[in-house]
């Protein structure tokens, strides 16, 4: 019953294979804050869950290794060129790289959170709680998603709210 997903198709990405990859992360030459935090965030988790270190690129547009292209990259524009929502996000694969734009707001670091959550099995639960997957080998599928937030702005009062990274996880607000 459950053996079609598990067969690997040829649109199948894999990023971490028996601990290690060819992936960088791309970014803008001068990224905004958001798309620094953002590959921060992205460099930072998969570390955690593999002890693979991805490197960050600035600049490079069209590196020769796969990449995971994050924020305003001159690869990014030419696949997705519309302008996104503020905190809106896109997420998609083109052949072996991976795109992750976002909005003016913190879009692109919903997005980052986005792809780990749903395509790496990592979960931000509470300000104490995370799930780390162990990843020894990471493959994704071929990813077209692009969100926009229902609400302009999402507050909840549970105690982890006080925690900065539990709201970006949760894409969620702080009125304070």
């Amino acid at each position: 019953m459950f053996a079609p997903s598990c067969t690997l198709s040829a649109q199948d990405i894999t990023i971490i294979n028996n601990k290690k990859s060819d992936y960088v992360i791309v970014i803008p030459a001068e990224p905004l804050p958001a798309e620094d935090k953002a590959a921060n965030i992205m460099q930072g988790y998969v570390f955690k869950a593999s002890g693979v270190q991805l490197p960050i690129l600035r600049g490079t547009e069209q590196p020769k290794l796969p990449a995971i292209y994050i924020g305003r990259t001159q690869k990014g524009n030419k696949v997705f060129p519309a302008k996104l929502s503020p905190e809106g996000y896109l997420i998609q694969t083109d052949k072996k790289d991976i795109i992750i734009k976002g909005g003016s707001g913190k879009g692109v670091v919903y997005g980052v959170t986005t792809f780990l959550e749903q395509y790496g099995g990592f979960k931000k639960l509470s300000n104490a709680v995370e799930v780390l997957p162990a990843l020894t080998k990471w493959t994704i599928p071929s990813i077209k998603l692009e969100h926009k937030q229902a609400f302009e702005y999402r507050e909840t009062y549970y105690p982890a709210s006080m925690d900065a990274e539990y709201l970006e996880w949760q894409q969620l607000h702080r009125f304070e």
